[in-house]
């Protein structure tokens, strides 16, 4: 059996591979309905992530195979300083050590989250099975929830 993680690794690099050149600098967000076996459809685009996030409960509606929803964006990241106050962080856009990154999240029906990464310049596919946290983790379990509230 196939984890979420692999799941997300795999639609990571299968779309990146259909648009031929795993384009870092896509200017958008894209949703897509995932089911079981892999299949996905494209199902929103929008030009900020959050938006789309508010969005989609209200625009898509899950179908009885769909058993995931997946975000794919791209931007700029950069290394932390974790020695420096909050105040003094450079933004990943402004940092001098900046790369371009693609993301990709998923988060199913019963809420389990993971996610793929990859930089412009390497090959190598990041995954994370669940233990990331901040604003775009929160913002994908209650769309989710409320996305599962409004099928039931």
């Amino acid at each position: 059996m196939t984890t979420l993680e692999e799941q997300v690794r795999d639609l990571f690099i299968t779309i990146g591979n259909e648009r031929g050149d795993c384009n870092h600098s896509i200017g958008k967000a894209n949703f897509y309905a995932v089911k079981k076996d892999g299949t996905y459809r494209l199902v929103h685009t929008e030009n900020d992530i959050y938006d789309g996030l508010d969005n989609l409960p209200s625009i898509v509606t899950l179908l009885a195979g769909d058993m995931a929803i997946a975000i794919e964006t791209t931007g700029w990241a950069a290394p932390i300083d974790h020695d420096a106050d909050e105040d003094d962080q450079v933004a990943p856009s402004q940092h001098p050590q900046r790369k371009r990154v693609r993301l990709m999240s998923m988060v199913t029906r019963t809420y389990e989250v993971a996610s793929a990464m990859g930089f412009a310049d390497d090959k190598e596919v990041i995954t994370d099975g669940g233990d990331a946290r901040g604003t775009l983790a929160d913002a994908l379990l209650v769309t989710m929830t409320m996305m599962v509230s409004k099928t039931n």
